[in-house]
C-alpha cells in the first residue's frame, strides 16, 4: 500500500520544506501528539482511512472512509488508538511523480 500526500498542507513554519513537514508529521503521530500532527495538515484535509475491519472497526460517526477537516481526523485517530491501533512507520517519505507529491510504502 502506498500513501501519498501533496504539498498543500499547512507549514508550521514558513521555511519548512515538504519532506521535513512529512517527517515531522510522522514523528508527531508516533509520539501520540495528534493535535500537533493535525497542524501539519491543511485545515480542509481529505483523509482516507484504511478499510480493514481486522485493524479498525469505526463507530457510526466515523463509518465513512473519507474524513474531512483536522478535527474529524483527530476524532478518527482517537478512535483508532482507543481500539489499540498503533503507528509503526517503517519507511521514509520520498518525492514521487512531480514536485508537489511525496509518498511512502505502508505495507
Amino acid at each position: 500500500i502506498r500513501v501519498a500526500v501533496t504539498r498543500c498542507a499547512q507549514r508550521p513554519e514558513p521555511d519548512t520544506n515538504p519532506r521535513e513537514l512529512c517527517n515531522r508529521f510522522t514523528l508527531l503521530r508516533v509520539e501520540g501528539d495528534n493535535e500537533g500532527a493535525a497542524m501539519c495538515l491543511s485545515p480542509d484535509v481529505d483523509w482516507i482511512r484504511f478499510q480493514d475491519a481486522s485493524l479498525f472497526a469505526p463507530s457510526e460517526a466515523m463509518s465513512d472512509p473519507h474524513t474531512i477537516g483536522r478535527e474529524r481526523v483527530i476524532q478518527l485517530w482517537t478512535e483508532q488508538v482507543a481500539q489499540g491501533l498503533e503507528r509503526h512507520p517503517t519507511t521514509v517519505w520520498m518525492p514521487d511523480s512531480g514536485t508537489d507529491l511525496f509518498s511512502r510504502e505502508m505495507l
